[in-house]
């Protein structure tokens, strides 16, 4: 009979954690073009390494259940003071409205289309 692994929700966080990790190694091949992306994802991995840190603790020592709340506070708070840093993501040219190629989305500062002329300059992201 096929058995379901048992999770902890601290393992839900480490792969997450990883795959942000991951993704900030793969924006490093980027530097000069991605920098406040990589910087953004590495504010995101500080974050979900509080979460998982905090949570391991709780499952480990068997506290309160109480004690979630305030380890997702923390990281909560430490996302909202980082906002300005971690929310540079941008999904849509503020121009035409069209989706960004993932390639634009994750390791370009500048987001702007492919099918832009080769002459024109894209437009800074807006703040």
């Amino acid at each position: 009979m096929f058995k379901i692994p048992d999770f902890s929700v601290a393992d839900i966080f480490y792969w997450l954690f990883l795959g942000i990790i991951l993704v900030n190694l793969l924006q490093r091949r980027h530097r000069a073009k991605a920098e406040k992306k990589r910087l953004a994802t590495l504010f995101i991995a500080i974050g979900l390494l509080i979460l998982y840190s905090g949570i391991l603790t709780i499952e480990t020592y068997t506290l309160s259940g109480w004690f979630y709340l305030l380890v997702v506070g923390a990281a909560c708070t430490l996302m909202y003071l980082l906002r300005k840093r971690i929310l540079v993501f941008r999904f849509k040219d503020p121009e035409t409205g069209k989706m960004l190629p993932l390639s634009s989305i994750l390791f370009r500062d500048i987001d702007y289309t492919e099918d832009k002329k080769e002459g024109q300059e894209p437009s800074p992201p807006s703040e």
